[in-house]
């Protein structure tokens, strides 16, 4: 072979490595995300959904790298995310509020290092946070409960009174007093992300007021649970109800963190992250209404629905209000 044949075969085979991303030279950036759980992964509701598209996710990419801690008391916070950047973590997802100081704190320490947390409105430059608007199906879900009661008492059961759980509650009493203006909502917050026994506690003294619908936002099904105990309705958050209590789920305010994930993870892989508030809903397809139950009227069914359309494609916009309404 001539010499400038050789020349021209390395120079094809070189560009055939690079495309293949064997040589260094345009080799896609491997990514390890470690994730902080403030509940148990089997939690069937916020610590579970996570864990699932993140194991989603590290399944579907052959670049990224997924660990993570479950249960972590806010104080053990700061070890675990240091271990986990000692183990090459470029990425760090505090999956609760709770977590925001600490992680705002390694934050300065780690400017390599990307942070997101949930919750939250405060961004440094390399601290994002997210979360899902999952007060757009509470307000469908309260036009259900308000045309739906039979008691004019609905309960709800909330983890803490922070805002963003707050415009939920808000969400679902506005959808309820647009078609039930005399139907009340007695509100009551159990002081924890996740405790099943005090939710399922609460969510029978709220059917003990009259309620017959409870609805919750909190990270166990425990209320759901209870109500189909009791023989009342419920609305399920996070992850579908039905499975823990067919009888009394109407609906649930799905959640869905593929999208939202895999967009911020793209961005460390390709140096394009940027920082910001990523609250994402119904249109992007991080929040979902799960399918109505047999007990929805046909006509107030196809209503729902068509509410549900027209959110998605941004003709109906549900108001975030701070003050509470109860």
């Amino acid at each position: 072979m001539s010499a400038r044949r050789v020349v021209l075969a390395a120079v094809l085979l070189s560009s055939l490595l690079i495309g293949a991303g064997v040589l260094g030279f345009g080799a896609r950036q491997r990514v390890t995300v470690g994730a902080i759980y403030i509940g148990p992964i089997g939690d069937y509701g916020w610590s579970y959904v996570a864990h699932r598209d993140l194991t989603y996710l590290d399944a579907k990419h052959d670049w990224l790298e997924y660990i993570y801690a479950e249960a972590v008391p806010f104080p053990m916070a700061e070890g675990v995310i240091r271990d986990f950047i000692d183990k090459g973590a470029t990425a760090i997802i505090a999956h609760s509020f709770g977590y925001k100081g600490v992680v705002e704190m390694l934050a300065e320490e780690f400017p390599h290092v990307k942070f997101h947390y949930p919750g939250g409105f405060d961004t440094l430059s390399n601290v994002a946070t997210y979360y899902w608007n999952e007060y757009e199906v509470r307000y469908l879900t309260g036009i259900l409960s308000g045309l739906m009661t039979q008691t004019n008492v609905l309960g709800f059961v909330g983890a803490h009174p922070i805002l963003r759980l707050i415009w939920g509650v808000n969400a679902y009493i506005l959808g309820v007093r647009e078609v039930n203006p005399d139907a009340k909502v007695h509100v009551i917050f159990a002081g924890a992300w996740y405790d099943p026994p005090r939710e399922k506690e609460i969510a029978h003294a709220l059917i003990d007021l009259g309620a017959d619908f409870i609805t919750y936002h909190t990270d166990s099904p425990a209320a759901g649970i209870a109500a189909e105990a009791r023989g009342v309705y419920a609305f399920g958050k996070a992850l579908d109800l039905r499975p823990f209590a067919p009888k009394a789920a109407v609906t649930t305010a799905l959640l869905d963190w593929t999208s939202l994930f895999e967009h911020l993870l793209i961005g460390v892989r390709d140096g394009t992250w940027e920082t910001g508030v990523f609250d994402w809903g119904m249109a992007k397809g991080t929040v979902k209404m799960a399918p109505l139950g047999d007990m929805v009227p046909a006509e107030l069914r196809a209503r729902i629905e068509s509410l549900a359309q027209d959110i998605r494609e941004g003709r109906l916009v549900v108001p975030r209000i701070d003050a509470p309404l109860w």
